[in-house]
């Protein structure tokens, strides 16, 4: 007789990402992350850690190893609706929208804007692993993700390769930019200003859209500024160097400076007030995202 055991089948379907749902102000340090695998046989796997997940914005970070890919099945349909920007941190990547053929390829510094119903493939055919923060509104609470998801009618076929320029190219370059549904953004090509009139924190508004608005910050070493409300729920993820990030709140008496580094992300409810430091002699480099979402909104209203 046989002694060997089987272990039992995981259960079909999606499971469920978790939702941390901050309120007061928080620090989120990397490894403290909720940790999470989506995904399935079909799909592919891509290891999540969940930094926060509120009815106004969710926000992780996922990787995808050397070989590594997302595309979809049944069970794991990636189209949202919301406005997703998925920004590259380390590593490279592919992005693709399968209903179209539409790709690019995404380095350590760029991203890309998805508005809702818009499909798309990740792949990660490079030698290191590839990590990517990720911005969601509305959020995955209010049903704007699997549960919009499920509504949608499956592909009916998938494709990367984009034949709507054939035997038109590059004639028709400003074209293909025009119809593209992935849109790229960067540091450079945002809407640059200063905080505060100081050239040594330097802001780039990489999206801003009614529901979500996404920045990508530098402060210089020894910059120092005053402190600013927060007018709309925020989360703040350092990308590289060290960024001290000082808050304080009148409401729920909470006051402290917290020392982020790469891949620590802070939360911050609307009514705190921040300021940004670098102390050290390296530059740091954030992503601030701000999520808006209106009173009564559901997936129906898009």
């Amino acid at each position: 007789m046989s002694t060997e055991t089987v272990a039992p089948a995981m259960p079909e379907g999606r499971r469920p990402t978790p939702r941390p749902e901050h309120v007061e102000p928080r620090m989120i340090r990397r490894e403290d992350a909720l940790h999470h695998v989506w995904g399935d046989q079909e799909a592919g796997y891509v290891t999540d850690r969940v930094l926060s997940s509120t009815r106004r914005l969710h926000v992780l970070e996922y990787e995808l190893p050397p070989g590594g890919e997302f595309r979809h099945s049944d069970s794991n349909r990636t189209v949202f609706g919301a406005d997703v920007v998925y920004m590259v941190v380390a590593g490279k990547m592919i992005i693709a929208d399968p209903s179209c053929g539409e790709v690019h390829t995404l380095d350590t510094g760029q991203g890309v804007l998805m508005r809702a119903g818009t499909w798309h493939n990740a792949f990660n055919p490079y030698r290191e692993t590839v990590r990517v923060v990720e911005y969601f509104c509305p959020p995955p609470a209010l049903g704007a993700a699997s549960d919009f998801a499920r509504r949608q009618e499956p592909l009916a076929e998938t494709t990367y390769r984009d034949t709507r320029w054939e035997g038109r190219w590059p004639d028709a370059r400003d074209e293909e930019f025009a119809a593209r549904r992935l849109t790229l953004v960067c540091f450079e090509n945002g809407l640059l200003e200063f905080r505060d009139d100081k050239a040594t924190h330097l802001r780039s508004t990489l999206t801003s859209t009614e529901y979500l608005q996404l920045v990508s910050g530098e402060v210089h070493p020894g910059h120092v500024e005053e402190f600013a409300p927060v007018t709309h729920e925020s989360v703040v993820v350092v990308t590289e160097g060290e960024l001290w990030v000082d808050v304080w709140s009148v409401e729920g008496g909470y006051s402290a400076t917290n020392v982020l580094r790469a891949g620590d992300a802070m939360f911050l409810p609307v009514g705190t007030h921040e300021r940004m430091l670098v102390r050290a002699a390296e530059t740091a480099r954030y992503l601030l995202g701000r999520g808006t979402v209106p009173d009564g909104w559901t997936p129906d209203d898009l």
